[in-house]
């Protein structure tokens, strides 16, 4: 069995689909990152939280992004996730923002 097989059995035992860590690291996130494309579609399909971002406000479509796992950010699109300001940053998924220039000292 493989990660899609025991995400389909916790949250068949009614595990929290939108559960986060000490970094509010959901599954959701965790799945986008590492590309796992079936986990991201079943906890999709569980209605799990498509826009919740980790504790430093990248969301799952971000990581999927930055990470080049175009058929998770595909499959987060199609499933309505935020891009930009509405997932709660300025920045576009992959895009770093450019940095304020600091007065020398």
């Amino acid at each position: 069995m493989g990660h899609t097989g025991i995400v389909g059995l916790l949250l068949a035992a009614g595990a929290d689909k939108d559960e986060s860590d000490v970094l509010e690291v959901t599954p959701l996130w965790a799945g986008a990152e590492q590309g796992a494309l079936p986990v991201v579609a079943a906890l999709l399909e569980a209605r799990a939280d498509k826009d919740k971002p980790r504790a430093d406000g990248i969301s799952p479509i971000q990581i999927a992004s930055s990470k080049g796992h175009d058929e998770v950010v595909r499959l987060l699109t199609e499933a309505g996730a935020a891009i930009g300001e509405a997932a709660g940053t300025s920045q576009t998924p992959g895009v770093e923002e450019p940095q304020p220039k600091r007065p020398r000292q």
